[in-house]
């Protein structure tokens, strides 16, 4: 499919990843913030989409980056960027990386004794195996998304209900959450423009709004809603939603609690 009929309902933009957790860091007073930065970024075309909002965010915050450097895959040790951000004092770190390196970073993390304020991590940690593999330690770690199956729109509850009702589960899958949207917005523009032709579904799209499991839409020139993302974070060993406030599902642990 061409850009020019792609649609994000939900995007998976990493630019925006970090939105939410970095929207919730701004509900903090400005003395209780996070003051010093080590970015820690995979090297590649999807960890560095993130440096950008990254960037915008911390100058907007007043955190100081005092370490900004890119890895490349797979990361062979994780310990060496840890000790540099606990002896640069860094209470804000960002993992930008994937499951097996993120996994790799919070082990470096607990045996080294380092504290930050906060621990953002990219991808990896919203997924089951996270905390398969961590346990506990896997606890408050702050990340994104553009679904979660415990929203509480109305297309998503009915989700859930059927789900309930045919499968015997209680809820979905993050990524079945992404391509049901996916499927909702296609369906709208069908339905919408009553047939099948491109074009007419592509300009339906771009004049009406999408309900959708992930959240109601409306979309730019590119096809993009307002950027956004939810807020995670790993609560007691569960994925909750801790920021914006109206999908909250837990109030989000902040600073993070030292290793016991």
């Amino acid at each position: 499919m061409s850009r020019k009929t792609s649609f994000g309902s939900p995007p998976l933009m990493g630019e925006w990843w970090f939105l939410g957790a970095f929207q919730w860091l701004e509900t903090f007073p400005p003395d209780q913030r996070p003051k010093r930065a080590a970015i820690y970024i995979m090297n590649n075309p999807v960890g560095t989409s993130l440096l950008p909002s990254i960037d915008e965010w911390t100058k907007k915050l007043g955190v100081q980056v005092v370490i900004n450097e890119r890895y490349n895959l797979p990361l062979p040790s994780a310990e060496p960027l840890v000790m540099k951000a606990k002896q640069m004092n860094c209470d804000l770190f960002v993992s930008g990386g994937v499951f097996h390196d993120g996994v790799m970073t919070i082990k470096a993390v607990k045996a080294l004794q380092y504290n930050p304020k906060v621990y953002f991590q990219g991808i990896g940690s919203i997924i089951p195996a996270w905390v398969k593999e961590l346990g506990k330690d896997g606890n408050y770690i702050i990340s994104g998304t553009s679904y979660h199956d415990k929203l509480n729109n109305p297309s998503n509850i009915r989700l859930l209900k059927r789900v309930k009702e045919k499968l015997g589960m209680d809820g979905v899958d993050t990524y079945f959450g992404f391509a049901w949207a996916w499927m909702q917005t296609l369906a709208a523009g069908v339905e919408g423009t009553k047939g099948l032709e491109q074009t007419k579904i592509r300009d339906w799209l771009k004049t009406h709004k999408v309900e959708t499991v992930a959240g109601t839409f409306t979309f730019d020139a590119k096809g993009l809603p307002k950027p956004f993302t939810y807020a995670t974070q790993i609560i007691d060993r569960r994925v909750e939603l801790i920021w914006p406030a109206n999908v909250r599902t837990h109030k989000g642990v902040y600073p993070k609690p030292p290793w016991k």
